[in-house]
């Protein structure tokens, strides 16, 4: 008999399709997560927008302004700015 160490060849690509399903696994799990986690992060920052811009009227309603409306611009929802003009005066 041989005295042979190591693996056959059958072993190897074994222990390799075993770690490549693992691996597609976990990089499916860690996707989907960043996924839902971009998708919280977008609906904070809109909320906290939100929150912003009815704090922002409010507070010029109490000090006695005209109202104002705001026009919400941008490209993306975590690239969003507001703008607020003065409504004009229908002239006659």
């Amino acid at each position: 008999m041989s005295d042979r160490r190591g693996f056959t060849l059958v072993e190897l690509l074994v222990s390799l399709a075993i770690l490549s399903v693992a691996l597609a696994v976990l990089f499916g799990a860690i996707s989907s997560s960043l996924d839902r986690t971009r998708k919280e992060r977008d609906e904070a920052s809109a909320t906290s927008l939100v929150q912003s811009l009815l704090a922002r009227g409010s507070a010029g309603e109490q000090a006695g302004e005209a109202p104002t409306r705001t026009a919400i611009v941008g490209g993306s929802p975590s690239h969003l700015t507001a703008q607020a003009t003065t409504p004009r005066r229908a002239t006659s």
